[in-house]
């Protein structure tokens, strides 16, 4: 059921940004919606793998790793948006980086193979590195 969560975040982050271009929304506004941009497709994630069994110390380490690579990549645009905006529509121009909605990539390869694979790639290559669990999967979140 929390894999279908991901697509609706998708869509709501999607038409929340035409509402928000249509009625000229404020700097609190945007804020605002970049937070719920690093939950939906930062923090939600990185939990899901977490409880599919990305439990390693290391995988712990490359879950926190991404979100905090969210965080800094939203504050970046944020800080810097205004200097790439066309002037007609309010659009940005052109992004660097991987949008954070991307993170659909990885919630579809956990879901197929939860689903059709029984979690054979979460389980794949565990190995242990200084003692602690690691699990190669979650190097995808890096």
């Amino acid at each position: 059921m929390a894999f279908w969560c991901f697509p609706i975040g998708f869509l709501a982050d999607f038409f929340d940004g035409i509402i928000a271009r249509s009625t000229g929304s404020s700097i609190y506004g945007a804020d605002l919606d970049s937070l719920a941009d690093v939950i939906t497709f930062g923090v939600a994630p990185a939990v899901l793998g977490f409880t599919l069994n990305l439990k390693g110390m290391w995988d712990s380490i490359c879950l926190c790793f991404y979100v905090l690579c969210g965080v800094s990549r939203l504050a970046r645009y944020n800080a810097t948006s205004h200097l790439a905006k066309d002037q007609k529509t309010g659009k940005v121009k052109h992004y660097s980086g991987l949008p954070i909605p991307g993170s659909l990539i990885l919630v579809a390869l956990l879901a197929v193979d939860r689903y059709y694979y029984d979690s054979f790639l979460v389980e794949y290559g565990n190995s242990k590195i200084l003692t602690k669990d690691f699990r190669p999967l979650s190097l995808a979140f890096v």
